[in-house]
């Protein structure tokens, strides 16, 4: 972890039934980008043997138990106080963490403070006091950075803005493959005026490359986007996909069906041209397994109207305007859903492009990998990556962009 100065104190009450840990520490620094390192160059894929233990199919989320017995040990309260935490996908300037272990109940607190007064929080509650131990977590980002969440991915430096996000998702289970076919909950994404590099697109595969197709004019260099709203609402594991991107030549409207316990997106992407040719002038289909999507565009299809598209795309109001309050009155898209019409495009020849592509792309994985990565790093659970990356929001990208086939259709 580099260099780093610890401060604190640590107090061991061993009267009770259970013994009582009291911890409050102080760090200056913690660089957690040497251990991210360390796991990439450590080798590929992670492999299980076809007979492993509690690996009952070949996915995303590990069926191993989760190794809970362990936070029955002690009852345990720690307060730690971070000046500078760095990450390979964001860094901040003040991070607090509060943790409280009772009886097999856990609640984890964070808050993080980066820069320009980005704010992140989290709550996370395991209760493993019952059979299935039932999961919680909310996280809530103002102004997060589009770059950080794509670090370490092939998109890594091509797409800049921010966005907001809020997650509350609820599941149970022994297991994190159990716990994702039982989720229920929601995960909102909210963007607004971004940009992106189309000069690198031969580093993402033939079907991501196609979905950007959809929001850019032919040999667009930069992409200007202005808005993005993406809504996922999880029952028993299963969501519709809502997502809205407008950009400068396109407005593009994806639906479909996410099921977690499947591990399956079934999603149409279609495109609303303003005026402009685009790169790719038909809707793409994205259907298959979520480690590896396939990507068809339907090349025979005609393009239907955006109050047409509109008109089938359904999202939680009440859960924006709860989530983002204000914001999401004055967002574009918000407008769009509403009947209001699109942006008109301008004469600029960059482009479109949303901000939130890789969270639109990717919302399969990044819906879920939040919680699974929470709960692996209580549990000591097991999450099968799709590249040997880190996994996260960022790790989720990644699984997308480097995944994933491309069709033509023959019509």
């Amino acid at each position: 972890l580099g260099e780093d100065r610890f401060e604190g104190r640590l107090g061991v009450d061993l009267s009770r039934p259970r013994p009582k840990l009291d911890l409050d520490l102080s760090v200056d620094k913690i660089d957690t980008r040497p251990l991210f390192r360390q796991q990439v160059s450590g080798g590929g894929r992670s492999t299980t043997s076809a007979g492993s233990e509690g690996k009952s199919r070949d996915g995303l989320f590990s069926d191993r138990p989760l190794e809970l017995d362990r936070i029955g040990a002690a009852d345990v309260t720690a307060r730690i106080r971070i000046r500078s935490l760095i990450t390979p996908y964001t860094s901040a300037q003040a991070t607090d963490i509060d943790v409280k272990l009772v009886a097999r109940r856990v609640r984890a607190d964070l808050k993080a403070v980066g820069s320009g007064n980005r704010t992140i929080t989290a709550a996370l509650e395991i209760d493993g006091s019952n059979d299935p131990v039932a999961i919680a977590l909310r996280v809530d980002g103002d102004k997060l950075a589009i770059d950080s969440l794509v670090a370490t991915s092939a998109a890594e430096g091509m797409i800049r803005g921010e966005m907001g996000f809020a997650i509350d998702l609820r599941g149970r289970g022994d297991s994190v493959g159990r716990i994702m076919r039982s989720l229920n909950g929601s995960l909102l994404l909210l963007a607004e005026q971004g940009e992106a590099d189309l000069t690198h697109l031969s580093r993402l595969t033939p079907g991501v490359r196609d979905l950007f197709g959809l929001l850019a004019r032919p040999q667009a260099e930069l992409a200007q986007v202005n808005c993005g709203i993406a809504a996922f609402e999880l029952e028993s594991g299963r969501t519709n996909v809502a997502i809205l991107i407008d950009t400068t030549d396109s407005t593009v409207v994806a639906q479909g069906l996410l099921d977690l316990g499947a591990e399956t997106l079934d999603a149409r992407v279609d495109p609303a041209p303003k005026g402009a040719h685009l790169e790719v002038p038909a809707p793409i289909v994205v259907r298959g397994q979520l480690a590896n999507p396939e990507f068809r565009v339907e090349k025979s299809e005609l393009l239907v109207s955006l109050a047409d598209l509109v008109s089938k795309v359904a999202v939680p109001q009440l859960l924006l305007v709860d989530a983002f309050g204000a914001a999401i009155d004055e967002n574009p898209c918000m407008k769009i859903l509403s009947g209001v019409s699109a942006p008109a495009a301008t004469g600029s020849r960059t482009g479109g492009l949303t901000e939130s592509l890789s969270d639109t792309v990717g919302g399969a994985g990044a819906v879920v990998k939040g919680s699974a990565k929470a709960v692996e790093r209580v549990g000591g659970a097991v999450i099968k990556g799709t590249g040997g990356i880190p996994e996260g929001i960022g790790g989720a990208a990644k699984g997308v962009f480097d995944s994933g086939r491309t069709e033509q259709s023959e019509e």
